[in-house]
């Protein structure tokens, strides 16, 4: 509901925030065979970050996102909340695996 109420603000009443997201590192990772990812969305606006392998315990992805979000002004002059999910995700295959090690 609260997402169909933001489609009719007027102009005047939506902020363009400049935000960047920056994804560094998962430590203590437990010593698994994979590539790992992370996957954003903040309203409208997602992506996700290069598939990496655990080198010593740790995923390194250094990826950094800039991206302009738009964000309502209610009638009472306070920002409508703005939800950032980040999920980090797994991929398990011998064959990604493969492709990977030849890549480098």
């Amino acid at each position: 509901m609260a997402a169909l109420q933001n489609l009719f603000v007027p102009r005047a009443r939506i902020a363009t925030f400049d935000v960047t997201l920056r994804i560094e590192d998962l430590n203590n990772v437990p010593p698994l065979n994979g590539l790992f990812y992370a996957k954003w969305k903040c309203q409208t606006h997602g992506g996700s970050s290069p598939r990496v392998p655990v080198v010593n315990r740790e995923v390194l992805w250094s990826h950094a996102v800039r991206q302009a979000v738009d964000i309502p002004i209610g009638r009472d002059g306070v920002l409508a909340p703005c939800e950032l999910r980040i999920a980090i995700r797994q991929v398990s295959c011998a064959l990604a695996w493969t492709r990977l090690c030849v890549r480098v």
